[in-house]
């Protein structure tokens, strides 16, 4: 829900001035976005999808529905962290249970039997992973 540094016409002058000069090589001063008709400030650009000019326009995100651009960027930033913290404890309490049960169930010492053959297999990870599946 953060602003992603949209450019305005109010905030055009601080942002050119304090974060990105125009380089007269890449951004002109006075340039303006073809499609918003805002003036440019050096490294911003329109996305298509808010109709709005960003500044430092990294992407636009399906997952929050949002722009990433420089204020918010550090947010989405820890967002990221805190997705991967989540799946690397998800991962690993997974595991655990998983293992507790083959311990509890010592399914390593079971024998499991093929139903077409009626061959009998020691139990391997393999085997262990398909039963749990």
């Amino acid at each position: 829900m953060k602003d992603p540094g949209v450019v305005t016409q109010s905030n055009h002058k601080i942002l050119e001035k304090r974060h990105f000069p125009c380089d007269s090589q890449i951004f002109f001063k006075g340039q303006e976005c073809s499609t918003c008709k805002t003036l440019k400030v050096g490294r911003s650009k329109h996305c298509g999808l808010c109709d709005w000019c960003v500044v430092r326009f990294d992407h636009h995100c399906i997952w929050v529905n949002n722009c990433i651009g420089l204020q918010n960027q550090y947010h989405f930033i820890m967002f990221l962290f805190c997705n991967a913290c989540i799946c690397i404890y998800g991962t690993l309490a997974g595991a655990t249970i998983m293992y507790t049960y083959i311990e509890e169930h010592h399914l390593f010492d079971a024998v499991f039997v093929d139903p077409k053959t009626r061959e009998r297999f020691k139990a391997s990870w393999y085997i262990i992973g398909q039963y749990l599946l």
